[in-house]
């Protein structure tokens, strides 16, 4: 797709100009403004390509009920990819502001700063319970599902591993569930029937 991405299994998709996802119940207004400005008409297409994919999660309401993992194995090359993140070492916590770590540590962990306040002389060296450097993603840049997640920065994603299911892969596994279930029932016909015959003859 020229627009859009599927995200992995995730059941997100990313716009490939903006690198971060969108929703889409929210596709015409995202590629209707800049810098995107779509026709009606693309963008009518590009909504109807996200209807094959079974699994999407396709607006707030979903997304609200939808857990962010805290880490990938990888990382997806049409997000956009931070290695300045700041990861808390009691729990998953990541962020890329000093300010906004220290006071989820206060928050969260009770932590005290035990530098006070005034300038750091520039001889000290400042030891800090969190962890620099980390490569980290979102796949919204606003709430809800915008907390950043640890990736891998030197494995991309590559389409050969999962995707979201489409509604014509949920129709084919449903099918195949029924054809199974189908032939056990039979069988359990056949074994319960030959134990009748057994009984009485």
């Amino acid at each position: 797709m020229e627009y859009i991405s599927i995200l992995g299994d995730t059941s997100f998709i990313a716009c490939r100009g903006c690198h971060y996802s969108i929703l889409p119940s929210s596709i015409h207004s995202h590629f209707q403004g800049k810098p995107h400005q779509l026709s009606f008409e693309t963008r009518e297409e590009i909504l109807q390509e996200t209807t094959k994919y079974a699994s999407l999660i396709w607006d707030k309401d979903d997304l609200k009920k939808t857990r962010i993992p805290s880490s990938f194995p990888f990382f997806f090359p049409d997000l956009a990819l931070y290695n300045d993140g700041l990861a808390c070492q009691d729990c998953s916590y990541i962020v890329r502001s000093k300010n906004r770590i220290q006071q989820h540590y206060k928050d969260v962990h009770s932590w005290v700063n035990p530098r006070g306040k005034g300038r750091i002389p520039k001889t000290s060296k400042e030891k800090n319970p969190w962890t620099t450097g980390v490569s980290c993603q979102q796949f919204f840049h606003s709430p809800p599902g915008h907390s950043y997640f640890r990736v891998d920065s030197k494995r991309p994603f590559s389409d050969r591993q999962t995707r979201p299911r489409t509604a014509s892969s949920v129709e084919e596994e449903r099918n195949e569930d029924e054809s199974e279930i189908r032939s056990e029932r039979s069988e359990a016909r056949s074994e319960f029937s030959q134990g009748i015959t057994r009984i009485y003859f």
